[in-house]
């Protein structure tokens, strides 16, 4: 599952996203353009993870010199590192609602 569907499924379920993801994610906008400086400061990824990401095709740049990068392509790079901990958010909560439930379905019991 990709960040957008993520963002679709609870969003139709009326479930507020930003609970369930890190801090961070509510920092970055996806329309915006990001230097990996500025990335650093609001991930606390290194420049060099970052610039890994660009280099071997994880996160898809804009510019090269310098790396610029827009928020919704490193949001998805960032989802998918973070799925395993954004399950278990939901598992701890999901006897509280139906709706947790079905996502949880929906993003895969298989992964851990």
């Amino acid at each position: 599952m990709t960040y957008q569907q993520f963002l679709k499924i609870l969003g139709d379920l009326g479930v507020p996203a930003y609970k369930y993801l890190p801090d961070f994610f509510d920092q970055i906008f996806d329309d915006f353009e990001y230097t990996l400086e500025d990335l650093e400061e609001k991930t606390g990824k290194s420049v060099i993870t970052l610039r890994r990401y660009c280099t071997n095709g994880q996160v898809k740049y804009q510019s090269k010199y310098p790396y610029i990068v827009k928020g919704i392509d490193i949001k998805e790079k960032l989802f998918q590192e973070q799925l395993a901990s954004i399950k278990k958010r939901l598992k701890s909560i999901s006897h509280l609602h139906d709706k947790i439930q079905l996502i949880l379905e929906l993003l895969g019991e298989d992964e851990e």
